[in-house]
């Protein structure tokens, strides 16, 4: 009999005061941090890969860490915490902090764990993504 492992899921956590995007498994070994920043990438399911390219879901292989900072940068927040820890990829989006008038403001503060800032989520358990 042969056993197969099954996969382990996506978590995304959004709180008050970041989103936290928790994805099992580690960098292929041939793919470092440094590599994803410049761009590069190896998808690990070919067939969902090209079916979403095909879809318009993904822009351009490699482009997503890239585009995740530009567009904090373009809304006045820091840039996200992107690091492998162990065999899991954790990426940590700061959330602008809402003003008195209810609209977000972008906030230059450090995150969480450099403030001492609460973590406190905004409602529910973070989300599976279905294991894609």
């Amino acid at each position: 009999m042969k056993l197969i492992e099954q996969g382990r899921d996506v978590k995304v956590g959004v709180y008050d005061d970041i989103v936290n995007i928790v994805s099992p498994g580690s960098l292929p070994s041939n793919i470092t941090i440094e590599d994803i920043f410049n761009g590069r990438s190896e998808a690990r399911n070919r067939v969902i890969a090209h079916i979403f390219k095909e879809l318009g879901l993904i822009e351009q292989w490699g482009s997503g860490i890239n585009r995740i900072i530009n567009a904090c940068k373009e809304q006045g927040l820091p840039t996200p915490k992107i690091e492998e820890k162990n065999d899991f990829f954790d990426v940590e989006i700061i959330r602008p902090k809402p003003t008195s008038s209810g609209q977000s403001k972008p906030t230059t503060e450090g995150s969480p764990a450099e403030t001492g800032g609460n973590r406190r989520k905004t409602g529910g358990k973070p989300a599976d993504s279905g294991g894609l």
